[in-house]
């Protein structure tokens, strides 16, 4: 078939299927859509990332040793399963995105994930330093009624619910001038707590309505003497640098 031939049934076929040509600015476009809802996936797998980075470093890794089960039951125990999944599957989304744009084929399957994951990593490291990874846990756990039942935030509670492992966890009901003070734990049971340190290893000074972790030993029934005081949740505010203990949502203000 000769060039000649070639070009006539092409326009024959272009009048008969009434064929028109797409504009410049349609590919243009086309292109910029992915390119946009790749850097999109890629942020909200960011915030993903920085969310599971702020609850594993906010997890206490180093009580695994009085832990019921050990390091196995620990890493159960602190890994955010639910922001994992959300993680996996914008990165999943970012890779199909970056595939349809006009350089993505040219890539592997393996470098485009391991190249969201450390921008995922890096900006998520920036939005945990800022304070958006508590912002958006916390926003969560106000907004969404199930989100304690599937997060780290239950699993924490059941963490700091192993009394004769000597962990406590719980909200502060008031304070003696001593430093003793009264506590209600996830169980809603109330603890005398036997304590003689007002400040946290922080530098902090504990309060009424505060979310507060105890490591100690348990000396009687609702008796409860504390080796070590830390914070329960943090709220970071990056413009003014202060910072607020609040109490967890599901306790009543007595």
């Amino acid at each position: 078939m000769t060039n000649k031939k070639i070009s006539i049934d092409v326009l024959e076929k272009i009048k008969k299927e009434k064929i028109e040509p797409i504009s410049k600015w349609n590919f243009l476009l086309k292109k910029w859509v992915f390119w946009m809802f790749f850097g999109f996936s890629v942020l909200l797998g960011s915030f993903a990332m920085s969310v599971i980075m702020f609850l594993v470093r906010t997890s206490d890794l180093d009580v695994w040793s009085r832990i019921d089960g050990g390091i196995f039951e620990m890493i159960f125990m602190v890994l955010p399963y639910f922001w994992i999944v959300i993680f996996v599957l914008f990165v999943f989304v970012a890779y199909l995105n970056f595939k349809n744009t006009d350089t993505g084929y040219r890539y592997r399957f393996s470098l485009i994930v391991v190249a969201s994951l450390i921008i995922s990593i890096v900006l998520g490291s920036i939005f945990m330093r800022v304070g958006l990874a508590r912002w958006v846990n916390q926003t969560f756990v106000d907004h969404l009624p199930y989100y304690m039942q599937i997060s780290q935030n239950q699993r924490n509670m059941i963490m700091w619910g192993q009394i004769d492992s000597g962990l406590l966890g719980g909200r502060i009901l008031f304070v003696e001038p001593g430093g003793n003070f009264e506590l209600e734990d996830f169980k809603m049971q109330k603890w005398s707590i036997i304590n003689e340190n007002l400040v946290l290893r922080d530098g902090s000074r504990i309060h009424e309505d505060m979310m507060i972790k105890i490591i100690g030993e348990r000396q009687a029934e609702g008796v409860f003497k504390a080796y070590e005081l830390r914070p329960f949740e943090r709220r970071f505010n990056f413009i003014h640098k202060n910072i607020d203990y609040l109490p967890m949502k599901g306790f009543k203000k007595q």
